[in-house]
Protein backbone atom coordinates (compact mmCIF):
# COMPACT_ATOMS: atom_id res chain seq x y z
CA UNK A 1 0.00 0.00 0.00
CA UNK A 2 1.46 3.13 -1.02
CA UNK A 3 2.46 5.94 2.03
CA UNK A 4 -0.70 8.30 2.44
CA UNK A 5 0.23 11.78 1.57
CA UNK A 6 -2.86 13.91 2.99
CA UNK A 7 -4.65 14.15 6.53
CA UNK A 8 -7.03 13.09 4.58
CA UNK A 9 -6.22 10.38 3.13
CA UNK A 10 -5.94 8.67 7.16
CA UNK A 11 -9.21 10.07 7.74
CA UNK A 12 -10.76 8.44 4.06
CA UNK A 13 -9.18 5.28 5.55
CA UNK A 14 -10.41 5.28 9.00
CA UNK A 15 -13.90 6.46 7.72
CA UNK A 16 -13.72 3.01 5.35
CA UNK A 17 -13.12 0.61 7.60
CA UNK A 18 -15.37 1.95 10.33
CA UNK A 19 -18.29 2.50 8.10
CA UNK A 20 -17.36 -1.26 6.81
CA UNK A 21 -17.92 -2.53 10.70
CA UNK A 22 -21.26 -0.70 10.95
CA UNK A 23 -22.46 -2.64 7.52
CA UNK A 24 -21.04 -5.77 8.72
CA UNK A 25 -23.02 -5.41 11.98
CA UNK A 26 -26.06 -4.24 10.17
CA UNK A 27 -26.06 -7.23 8.40
CA UNK A 28 -25.41 -9.23 11.50
CA UNK A 29 -28.60 -7.70 13.10
CA UNK A 30 -30.73 -8.37 10.05
CA UNK A 31 -29.64 -12.12 10.30
CA UNK A 32 -30.71 -12.11 14.01
CA UNK A 33 -26.96 -12.55 15.37
CA UNK A 34 -25.90 -9.30 16.45
CA UNK A 35 -28.90 -8.25 18.98
CA UNK A 36 -29.73 -5.56 20.94
CA UNK A 37 -28.01 -5.20 24.49
CA UNK A 38 -30.84 -5.13 27.66
CA UNK A 39 -29.60 -1.68 28.37
CA UNK A 40 -29.48 -0.45 24.63
CA UNK A 41 -32.31 2.70 23.87
CA UNK A 42 -33.47 0.56 19.93
CA UNK A 43 -34.95 -2.84 21.57
CA UNK A 44 -36.53 -3.46 17.87
CA UNK A 45 -33.80 -5.66 16.04
CA UNK A 46 -34.87 -4.45 12.66
CA UNK A 47 -34.60 -0.60 13.89
CA UNK A 48 -31.09 -1.61 15.33
CA UNK A 49 -29.63 -2.84 11.71
CA UNK A 50 -31.43 -0.17 9.96
CA UNK A 51 -29.41 2.19 12.19
CA UNK A 52 -26.34 0.18 11.99
CA UNK A 53 -26.81 0.12 7.80
CA UNK A 54 -27.74 3.77 7.71
CA UNK A 55 -24.36 4.52 9.55
CA UNK A 56 -22.19 2.40 7.63
CA UNK A 57 -23.20 3.65 4.52
CA UNK A 58 -22.67 7.52 5.56
CA UNK A 59 -19.42 6.72 6.60
CA UNK A 60 -18.49 4.86 3.77
CA UNK A 61 -20.15 7.65 1.53
CA UNK A 62 -17.84 10.10 3.71
CA UNK A 63 -15.06 8.41 2.50
CA UNK A 64 -15.57 8.12 -1.27
CA UNK A 65 -15.54 11.89 -0.81
CA UNK A 66 -12.15 12.31 1.24
CA UNK A 67 -11.16 10.04 -1.87
CA UNK A 68 -12.01 12.52 -4.55
CA UNK A 69 -10.71 15.26 -2.76
CA UNK A 70 -7.17 13.70 -2.05
CA UNK A 71 -7.12 12.55 -5.41
CA UNK A 72 -8.17 16.38 -6.77
CA UNK A 73 -5.49 17.01 -4.31
CA UNK A 74 -3.14 14.74 -6.21
CA UNK A 75 -3.93 15.92 -9.72
CA UNK A 76 -3.05 19.59 -8.57
CA UNK A 77 0.82 18.36 -7.35
CA UNK A 78 1.02 16.98 -10.38
CA UNK A 79 0.18 19.58 -12.45
CA UNK A 80 2.07 22.00 -10.25
CA UNK A 81 5.31 20.02 -10.88
CA UNK A 82 5.03 20.02 -14.15
CA UNK A 83 3.22 23.47 -15.36
CA UNK A 84 3.85 25.42 -11.98
CA UNK A 85 6.20 28.11 -12.25
CA UNK A 86 9.25 27.74 -9.82
CA UNK A 87 10.03 30.21 -6.66
CA UNK A 88 12.18 29.76 -4.11
CA UNK A 89 11.02 29.56 -0.55
CA UNK A 90 12.37 29.48 2.92
CA UNK A 91 12.07 26.79 5.29
CA UNK A 92 9.81 28.12 7.95
CA UNK A 93 9.55 24.96 9.99
CA UNK A 94 9.92 21.35 10.13
CA UNK A 95 7.87 18.90 12.40
CA UNK A 96 6.18 16.36 13.04
CA UNK A 97 3.10 16.01 12.16
CA UNK A 98 2.11 14.38 15.46
CA UNK A 99 -1.78 13.54 15.19
CA UNK A 100 -1.01 11.37 12.12
CA UNK A 101 0.31 7.71 12.75
CA UNK A 102 0.12 5.06 10.22
CA UNK A 103 1.67 1.89 10.38
CA UNK A 104 3.32 2.81 13.71
CA UNK A 105 5.27 5.87 11.79
CA UNK A 106 4.60 9.37 12.15
CA UNK A 107 4.76 11.95 9.02
CA UNK A 108 6.83 15.19 8.93
CA UNK A 109 5.37 18.38 7.55
CA UNK A 110 7.39 21.54 6.14
CA UNK A 111 5.67 24.65 6.82
CA UNK A 112 7.50 27.22 4.25
CA UNK A 113 6.87 30.94 2.89
CA UNK A 114 7.10 32.33 -0.59
CA UNK A 115 6.50 35.28 -2.11
CA UNK A 116 4.75 35.34 -5.59
CA UNK A 117 3.46 38.20 -7.09
CA UNK A 118 4.50 40.63 -3.92
CA UNK A 119 2.55 38.92 -2.13
CA UNK A 120 3.90 36.47 1.05
CA UNK A 121 2.22 33.03 1.11
CA UNK A 122 2.35 30.30 3.98
CA UNK A 123 1.64 26.67 3.19
CA UNK A 124 2.55 23.41 4.47
CA UNK A 125 4.21 20.30 2.50
CA UNK A 126 1.80 17.10 2.05
CA UNK A 127 3.53 14.47 4.56
CA UNK A 128 6.69 13.16 4.33
CA UNK A 129 7.75 9.88 5.49
CA UNK A 130 11.21 10.06 6.31
CA UNK A 131 13.12 12.72 8.12
CA UNK A 132 13.81 15.71 5.77
CA UNK A 133 17.37 17.10 5.88
CA UNK A 134 15.99 20.85 6.20
CA UNK A 135 16.50 23.32 8.93
CA UNK A 136 14.62 26.90 9.52
CA UNK A 137 16.01 29.33 6.71
CA UNK A 138 17.07 26.79 4.15
CA UNK A 139 15.61 27.66 0.48
CA UNK A 140 13.87 25.16 -1.18
CA UNK A 141 12.13 25.39 -4.88
CA UNK A 142 8.54 26.00 -4.57
CA UNK A 143 5.80 25.07 -7.43
CA UNK A 144 3.28 27.74 -7.52
CA UNK A 145 0.32 28.42 -10.27
CA UNK A 146 -1.22 32.04 -10.78
CA UNK A 147 -3.83 30.93 -8.08
CA UNK A 148 -1.24 30.93 -4.96
CA UNK A 149 -1.47 27.00 -4.74
CA UNK A 150 1.71 25.45 -4.18
CA UNK A 151 4.12 22.45 -3.72
CA UNK A 152 7.64 21.23 -3.12
CA UNK A 153 8.28 18.58 -4.79
CA UNK A 154 11.89 16.76 -3.19
CA UNK A 155 11.17 17.79 0.84
CA UNK A 156 14.03 16.27 1.32
CA UNK A 157 16.94 18.56 0.15
CA UNK A 158 17.53 21.83 0.51
CA UNK A 159 18.24 24.00 -3.05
Amino acid sequence: MKKLNYTEDLLRVIFFWIGIFFLVSGVLSFLGILKPAVNSGIQNPDMLATVFSITGVLLCIISAALGIYTAKLDKLHLQLIENGTKVKGLVEKVYLQKYTRYRRQIPYRILYSFTYHDKVYYHKSRLVWEKPDLKKGDLITVYVNNLGKSTVYNCNEAV
